[in-house]
């Protein structure tokens, strides 16, 4: 409908495609995405590898990215540019690979943030990033039931649910004429309609909103570890982390 020219995955003109191509751009570096073809069967290809990034590094990740054969990545600052390619770390990247570009959504976000007055937003928008054992567990459940029970028990899910059915917040909610939208990682966003929720609560996925558009609407963004904060700075929000389960992160849990 927008113009582009799309071939279905995994089909066999896509395969096609990828065998010929001479690069492959993505804004992921997911394997599923790098390889979208059976290396088994068809091999690696011969396209360079081009890493758009759909966020901001802020920890990390060389160990992952190393393994990545990266022809070229952008990044969205001269800071982020420097942890990855400036001396002193763990990334195999370099300044010949890694460029600072910038992202430009930041840009579109700043622009819209100039015509939306923090006092004038009514959004409490509050958007955890994913954990990986919590979305394993939940595709593996056998029904909704087991999903919304492996989630409330989770100790991720525990601590935002105590937030959003927090009396406290509902009341400030009701003081201050605002509303809280719900919004989880993608990973997440099959618990969307699965979840009870108080009514000054809206839930949404991520495909069924314009993320722009609600960020530069919000008042205060609620995350934990998600480069989503920095989208939410450039947007003009005020930013707030809820962070329950750090240590386990960050030891190895996701």
């Amino acid at each position: 409908a927008e113009g582009f020219r799309l071939a279905a995955y995994g089909s066999d003109e896509a395969v096609l495609l990828y065998l010929n191509a001479v690069y492959k751009v993505s804004s992921h570096a997911n394997a599923n995405i790098e390889f979208p073809v059976s290396r088994s069967r068809f091999g690696s290809g011969k396209a360079r590898f081009v890493y758009l990034q759909h966020g901001v590094i802020k920890d990390d990740m060389s160990l992952w990215l190393n393994s990545k054969d990266i022809a070229l990545m952008a990044t969205a600052s001269v800071a982020e540019h420097e942890s990855i390619a400036g001396d002193g770390n763990n990334y195999s990247l370099t300044p010949f690979e890694v460029k600072p570009t910038g992202l430009a959504r930041h840009d579109s976000l700043y622009r819209a943030a100039l015509h939306s007055a923090l006092e004038d937003r009514r959004t409490i928008l509050v958007a955890p990033t994913w954990r990986q054992y919590l979305g394993k567990e939940l595709s593996a459940a056998s029904s909704d039931a087991a999903r919304v029970a492996i989630f409330e028990n989770s100790e991720y899910g525990r601590a935002w649910l105590e937030l959003l059915r927090s009396p406290r917040l509902e009341a400030h909610c009701l003081r201050h004429g605002q509303r809280v939208l719900f919004l989880p990682h993608p990973e997440l966003e099959l618990m969307v309609p699965l979840l009870q929720l108080p009514g000054h609560v809206h839930s949404a996925a991520f495909s069924e909103i314009s993320v722009q558009k609600e960020l530069v609407q919000s008042h205060t963004l609620v995350t934990d570890h998600s480069s989503l904060a920095f989208d939410g700075a450039y947007a003009g929000s005020r930013i707030l982390y809820l962070q329950p389960d750090s240590d386990e992160i960050f030891g190895g849990g996701h």
